[in-house]
Formats: C-alpha cells, structure tokens, sequence
C-alpha cells in the first residue's frame, strides 16, 4: 500500500468552507482512481490541514496527487495558503480494523 500526505496552511475559519468543497468535489475524483483504498482529511487546528490518500500502488498514489493539484488550483483558490508539504511513499506498518 502506498499513502500521499498532503499538508495545508489554511485559515481555520475556513475550515468548514474548504471541508464541504473536498467532500463534494474531490471525494468522487480522487475515489475513481484504480487502487483507491482510503481518504482522509485532518483539521489540525493550527492553520494547518492534511489530507491522507492510501492506495494499492505506487503510480496511483502519484495520480492522486497531481489529481490533488489541479483540482486545489481549480477549487480552492483563495481558501489555501502557498504550496502543500507533500510526503509519499510505502506503508510498511498498516494494522486493519
């Protein structure tokens, strides 16, 4: 499994705006890439927010972020801050629930 992390500077009261945008515009994209297993998104309260992508391979995991760069570019401008921190690769350790 192959997971993207994607960290965000945001304004927190924007929170609840960028949130909805996410859930219904780029939840259906990123979902439809083959070998998706989960998203998530993380409000971390202190003007940042991270979004976490698992796949099953390496090449999806890296559809997923340039997915992830047109769509922001595209849908949240104004609401993001600079240029996400992006961090990749393998998940060695992955317990199911």
């Amino acid at each position: 499994m192959y997971v993207s992390i994607r960290r965000y500077s945001v304004d927190p009261g924007d929170m609840p705006e960028i949130v909805e945008r996410v859930r219904e515009g780029f939840v259906p994209v990123v979902s439809k890439i083959p070998g998706f297993i989960s998203y998530q998104v993380l409000d971390c309260r202190d003007g940042t927010m991270a979004s976490i992508s698992a796949f099953a391979n390496k090449d999806a995991a890296r559809q997923s972020d340039e997915a992830a760069k047109h769509w922001t570019s595209e849908n949240l401008i104004g609401l993001l801050s600079g240029i996400p921190d992006v961090i990749a690769g393998e998940s060695v350790v992955h317990e199911p629930e």
